[in-house]
């Protein structure tokens, strides 16, 4: 049915829609690590992560049901690499967002699927948006000896860790979709980076943890938690999968380029951040440099596809806006219904 109505309509309303699963799903993802960092008195930046990875965790287990009785050692091998690279990814980025500004978390994490994606590049040319970006880096760097207080030396530590972790998961997604069929090898990577997590959140915010059952307002700190778990999480996840079926790769992957502008604006809205002229300039060019490496990926495609080549020989497979090869998997299971799709044209 949703496929249908999606069809029924016009390419120009369906790229319409599409750009706002996309931008839907930044947005949820930002305002919800906001809402994780306001969390951290109460639970710690560990016990937030914890909160957030075993209510995502139940969610897609309920969602995908995967069928992890049946895998090879070689496939249990793959998630777990994959699970430990999201432990490093979401354990260090809400660390670091304890320490520093939004902003300036999101804008260093974003670093690693940039220079991944030029390192794996094969186009000389792509060189330049790897110095525009360090170049925004250099202007961020410029602006801690005016406010150095932004630019904590543990949060900065840990953003760079969340980097090179972010960079890790994107590899280590590509081998599991490599190895297991559809989602649920995304699935168990998340069950493992909980069971890994779980044990940091109480060793390190015991204090914070242990006497949440006695505190008073233990409920509305649990929904708290469940609400950033569903905007950083599962929200952003189906979001995605409508936005995968509207969307080119390359558009898709241009509006996620929009993730440190739209951190950036989370911090200022709900966590009251100020960002200088400086910042902004130097997520200006990290988003520039996000852009600029996407379109040219699609211009050699299309290059490849008018000289009658395969598109494939000239493809960027990890473009810096986090398009993984997973993402053909989620848009065959929304196409065949074994996993919900948004669609607010279609009648009950």
């Amino acid at each position: 049915m949703a496929a249908s109505s999606a069809s029924a309509r016009s390419p120009l309303a369906s790229q319409g829609m599409g750009i706002a699963y996309a931008l839907g799903a930044i947005l949820s993802i930002q305002f919800g690590s906001a809402l994780a960092k306001q969390l951290m008195p109460e639970l710690g930046a560990w016990g937030v992560v914890g909160i957030r990875l075993l209510f995502s965790s139940i969610v897609l287990l309920a969602i995908f049901r995967p069928a992890f009785t049946t895998w090879t050692r070689q496939q249990w091998r793959s998630v777990i690499i994959l699970g430990v690279a999201l432990f490093g990814a979401n354990g260090f980025f809400y660390v670091a967002i304890e320490q520093i500004p939004l902003s300036i978390a999101v804008a260093i994490e974003f670093m690693g699927p940039l220079v991944l994606a030029t390192v794996l590049s094969r186009r000389k040319s792509d060189l330049i948006w790897i110095g525009l970006s360090f170049a925004g880096m250099a202007l961020l760097t410029s602006e801690s000896q005016a406010k150095p207080e932004d630019f904590a030396l543990v949060g900065i530590i840990f953003a760079v860790l969340t980097a090179i972790s972010r960079a890790a998961y994107i590899l280590a997604t590509e081998k599991v979709g490599a190895t297991i069929p559809g989602m649920g090898g995304m699935v168990m990577g998340n069950v493992v980076s909980t069971a890994l997590t779980l044990p940091f959140s109480f060793m390190v915010n015991w204090d914070q943890l242990s006497g949440l059952p006695s505190n008073p307002n233990l409920l509305p700190i649990l929904w708290a938690g469940f609400i950033m778990s569903m905007l950083a999480s599962a929200l952003p996840s189906l979001a995605e999968i409508s936005a995968l079926r509207l969307l080119p790769s390359s558009v898709y992957s241009v509006l996620l380029s929009m993730e440190p502008a739209i951190a950036t604006l989370a911090g200022l809205l709900i966590l009251g951040e100020q960002s200088s002229v400086i910042r902004w300039g130097a997520i200006a060019l990290l988003v520039a440099a996000s852009v600029g490496i996407t379109l040219a990926h699609a211009k050699a495609e299309r290059t490849a596809l008018a000289a009658g080549e395969d598109p494939q020989q000239h493809a960027q497979e990890f473009l810096p806006g986090a398009v993984e090869t997973t993402g053909a998997d989620m848009v065959y299971k929304a196409e065949t219904g074994s996993i919900p799709v948004i669609d607010p044209t279609q009648k009950n």
